[in-house]
């Protein structure tokens, strides 16, 4: 099962830390990798469950550093400007901040027909 070490070479995930989120043994692991030994099909799946988990974190991890880190400059106000930068709510629509949040098209039509 050599793909068990490329998906953990492509994805950069070393060897100790998929042992630690399998709950496997580390010779268990290498010997997957070898080909020593095959894993039962619920030893493959805790395998993949530790793989999929691991690139999800790193995945959020670099998304919430590219949202806190990089901030565009037009979500910043300008000092001296006397405009306050606009908000983000929840689904991350922009509002200006006169307006309350963003209500769905179907409220919307709801309110013009009413």
């Amino acid at each position: 099962m050599q793909s068990i070490r490329l998906l953990r070479e492509v994805f950069g995930i070393n060897q100790q830390t998929l042992v630690e989120r399998s709950g496997l043994s580390r010779k268990s692991v290498s010997h997957y990798e070898t080909g020593r030994e095959f894993p039962t099909r619920l030893v493959c799946k805790r395998l993949d469950d530790a793989i999929v988990a691991i690139i999800d974190e790193r995945a959020f991890e670099s998304a919430q550093k590219l949202r806190y880190e990089r901030v565009p400059e037009q979500f910043v106000a300008l000092p001296g400007s006397g405009e306050p930068p606009p908000k983000i709510v929840g689904d991350n629509r922009m509002t200006d901040g006169s307006a309350d949040e963003p209500t769905s098209v179907a409220a919307q039509a709801a309110t013009s027909e009413g």
